[in-house]
C-alpha cells in the first residue's frame, strides 16, 4: 500500500509508542485503534456555505490598507508581520 504508515514515538531514545495505519483507513497507537475512516461521519458542503477562515489571506492587515490607499499603514503592517515571522522562526530553531 502506498498509503500505509509506520513509526515510533521515543522518549530518551528509548521508543515508548509504535504506530501505524494508513493516511486514508486507521491510525493505530500500540495496536488501539485511535481513528478509522469507517467510523467518520461524512457530510457535504454546499458552494453557498463555503466561508473564508480568518487567516486568509485576503484579510491580511497590510493588504487591505495598501487596497485603500495608505501605503505608509501597509508597510508598517508588512514590517510587523515580518517581524513576527521571524521571531517564529527563531524558536522554530531556523535562523
Amino acid at each position: 500500500m502506498q498509503d500505509y504508515i509506520t513509526g515510533v514515538i521515543k522518549q530518551n531514545d528509548e521508543i515508548v509508542s509504535e504506530i501505524k495505519g494508513t493516511y486514508l483507513g486507521y491510525l493505530e497507537f500500540d495496536g488501539e485503534r485511535y481513528w478509522d475512516a469507517r467510523d467518520t461521519v461524512k457530510f457535504k458542503i454546499s458552494p453557498s456555505e463555503i466561508g473564508f477562515l480568518p487567516s486568509d489571506s485576503r484579510f491580511r492587515e497590510d493588504l487591505s490598507s495598501y487596497i485603500s490607499g495608505d501605503v505608509d499603514e501597509a508597510q508598517a503592517h508588512k514590517e510587523k508581520m515580518e517581524q513576527e515571522q521571524r521571531h517564529d522562526a527563531k524558536l522554530r530553531g531556523h535562523h
